[in-house]
């Protein structure tokens, strides 16, 4: 009797040392649950960032064509006004 109760003290000391390792594993567990959740977090941001950056430079593009197209047509202008101009410009003599 004496032989049963020495081997289920050392299994209870043994499943206590295991519970300990145990639970030093789930919280060593729960770190790292918590490292990659603030890691998400940092990416999201990041990405949110990333698209408000994609937002501003699209546009800024839309304005950069916009202008483009109204340098284009004033540039048009100033060629016909130009070839006007020198059209006129033909009927007078200079002496």
């Amino acid at each position: 009797m004496q032989q049963i109760t020495r081997e289920l003290v050392q299994t209870v000391k043994e499943m206590k040392g295991n519970s300990k390792n145990i639970m030093k594993a789930i919280e060593e567990m729960k770190g790292m649950t918590q490292q990659v959740a603030d890691s998400t977090g940092q990416q999201k941001e990041g990405g949110d960032r990333i698209v408000e950056a994609v937002k501003k430079i699209a546009e800024i593009a839309d304005r950069n064509v916009s202008s483009t197209d109204h340098l284009f047509r004033v540039t048009q202008k100033l060629a016909k006004e130009a070839d006007n101009l020198h059209k006129l410009s033909g009927q007078f003599k200079v002496s």
